[in-house]
């Protein structure tokens, strides 16, 4: 396909879409013996699907087509770039894992040593030396047949990232993972992550995204995570990438028997940010906790779609998610908890709180509970409002000015979500940019 600043793309996304999609297949030397028929399996679903539309009730608030320019660069980026890490990813205490446009970094990343018998590698190599655990996971919780951006991420699954703590191993520093879209053109870049944990193993994995504001690609991003009988992940997903970024994020969570794992989605920046998280506790004694952090300003659309599944009896699922808009920001939650009609005993929560700063900014909330068993304890609830203004007198009779006492009220309402968070260095971090960003709007 041709390429170069000044090529005028006069074919359909969808037409270059299957055009990239050969230049990518012929550029794998062989590669594409991975696991055999998927992509092309995955490529047959995204022909089917199409781009979803607002008639498509998932997709109603958020306008897909402004994803989709005809600027959008789909060829496989290359690698080779000169890249500056965020600050944040610059500590002692932590292990790194650096990719650029999708492609793991093995020279900028700071891995656990081989003894430790965790396993930090590409996709490729993984299925070069750990074939068995690679086949028996990827793309098995993924839904690329119903979900058509996920079917789009595994029709070009290239390197990726694979994590592997096995067995009885525990991860003794936190593993920040981040992504570099290094490409001055808008491009579609697509990480795929696989991250398994062993039966009763433990660590904490940290997703860190920010290019200080320098990122302009939309990237399609698929990540599924296996949780072992007995086993405690803790899992950080930091979205930063500055006012013109756009994702979509797509998460799936596997969980074993007597299982816990819990998530904390912060979308702190960005232009259109959709977020699919999937969660299936499929065994008894599971706990899943999901908290989200959404700070949306100017014209910045935000959408989070959640899905617990509890298949199996004797499980606890909690989720909180809240927003606070500025400006002319949309945002969506539809949290969606399904209890199915073997799974009794069952503790589900749900709670989506929002605050809106400006009149014009809109707010679409829609908690769901699906239960087909009787013995269960479920709750769901969502509020939309403004700040209180009696709170704000009271804090202003104690000598705070208006804006002071504003801030902390906003503070105050961030930091439930934000004091979740079990590493101390993202806690600040995070607390640091809340503040600059509610100081700025």
């Amino acid at each position: 396909m041709p390429e170069g600043n000044n090529y005028k793309q006069t074919a359909s996304l969808e037409d270059r879409v299957l055009t990239g999609h050969k230049v990518f297949m012929a550029s794998l030397n062989g590669y594409e013996s991975f696991l055999p028929g998927l992509r092309s399996d995955a490529l047959k679903s995204f022909q089917s699907l199409g781009f979803p539309d607002r008639k498509n009730e998932a997709w109603k608030y958020t306008p897909v087509k402004k994803w989709l320019t005809d600027s959008l660069r789909i060829e496989r980026a290359a690698d080779q770039h000169e890249v500056e890490l965020p600050v944040v990813l610059n500590q002692d205490r932590q292990y790194l894992a650096v990719s650029v446009n999708g492609v793991f970094r093995p020279d900028l990343s700071k891995l656990p040593k081989d003894d430790s018998n965790i396993v930090v590698c590409s996709l490729e190599d993984a299925l070069k030396n750990h074939a068995d655990v690679v086949q028996s996971h990827i793309a098995k919780q993924a839904d690329y047949k119903s979900e058509v951006f996920t079917a789009l991420n595994t029709a070009f699954i290239g390197e990726g990232l694979f994590v592997w703590i096995p067995d009885g191993v525990s991860l003794d520093l936190p593993l920040y993972i981040t992504d570099i879209c290094a490409e001055p053109q808008r491009s579609l870049i697509q990480p795929r992550n696989l991250f398994i944990m062993g039966a009763q193993a433990s660590g904490t994995l940290i997703e860190w995204y920010d290019d200080s504001g320098q990122s302009s690609c939309l990237e399609n991003a698929v990540t599924e995570i296996f949780v072992g009988p007995s086993s405690r992940m803790n899992h950080v997903h930091v979205f930063d990438r500055g006012g013109s970024a756009d994702l979509i994020n797509s998460l799936f969570v596997y969980q074993e028997k007597d299982s816990y794992f819990a998530t904390n989605h912060l979308t702190l920046s960005g232009s259109l940010v959709r977020h699919n998280l999937n969660f299936l506790p499929d065994a008894e004694g599971c706990e899943t906790h999901l908290f989200g952090l959404v700070l949306a300003g100017s014209d910045m659309h935000v959408d989070i779609h959640s899905f617990v599944d509890h298949a199996k009896p004797n499980s606890f699922s909690n989720e909180l998610y809240k927003y606070i808009l500025d400006g002319n920001s949309v945002c969506v939650f539809n949290g969606k908890v399904m209890v199915r009609q073997d799974a009794q005993l069952i503790n589900a929560y749900q709670t989506n709180r929002n605050i809106l700063l400006s009149d014009s900014a809109h707010m679409y909330s829609k908690p769901e509970l699906e239960i087909y068993a009787d013995d269960v304890k479920c709750s769901h609830g969502a509020t939309t409002g403004k700040l209180d203004d009696e709170a704000i007198f009271y804090l202003r009779s104690r000598g705070l000015r208006e804006n002071e006492a504003r801030l902390l009220l906003l503070e105050s309402f961030a930091r439930e979500v934000i004091d979740k968070i079990g590493e101390e260095g993202v806690r600040d971090c995070v607390i640091d940019r809340l503040r600059t960003v509610l100081n700025s709007q």
